[in-house]
């Protein structure tokens, strides 16, 4: 047997855990397991409030998703984004907006620029660029102010 092993092998001599590392290592065996169900119980919750306000044919999609981050970072992926109509409404009321005559326009203006800004947060092109002519959204805001 000693010719298996090699000459400079050590043998590890392991002593017995005395009762108070015993308890200790009990203990944070313990807090360890305590706080893990905490999470799980949260995890839990937040997965069923999710799934209770999702339409069923998006439940389906995260059927098998087992924490509330996944579930949340999936539908964030998929839906985070303002979908068409979502743009066009936003782009629809920035241009039906008002400016009053016998009124300051900075807030009417400030709102043209709210709108403005979410149809270019969804994606599309506000500012010209080398193909398109030289007036663009931002800058028909920028001339309102006065």
């Amino acid at each position: 047997m000693a010719a298996d092993r090699p000459s400079d092998a050590e043998v590890s001599t392991v002593l017995p855990l005395s009762a108070e590392e015993t308890a200790a290592q009990a203990e944070a065996i313990a807090a360890a397991l305590k706080k893990q169900a905490d999470w799980d119980e949260k995890n839990n919750k937040a997965i069923g409030s999710i799934k209770l306000r999702l339409s069923p044919a998006i439940r389906q999609k995260v059927l098998g998703m087992t924490s509330a981050k996944e579930i949340w970072t999936t539908l964030k992926k998929t839906y985070g984004k303002p979908g068409v109509s979502a743009v066009y409404t936003d782009f629809k009321r920035a241009t039906s907006i008002i400016i009053p005559n016998d009124a300051n326009p900075s807030a009417a203006v400030e709102l043209i620029r709210m709108h403005f800004d979410r149809v270019s947060a969804a994606g599309i092109p506000t500012d010209p660029d080398s193909t398109s002519p030289n007036t663009s959204i931002t800058q028909i805001t920028n001339f309102l102010i006065i």
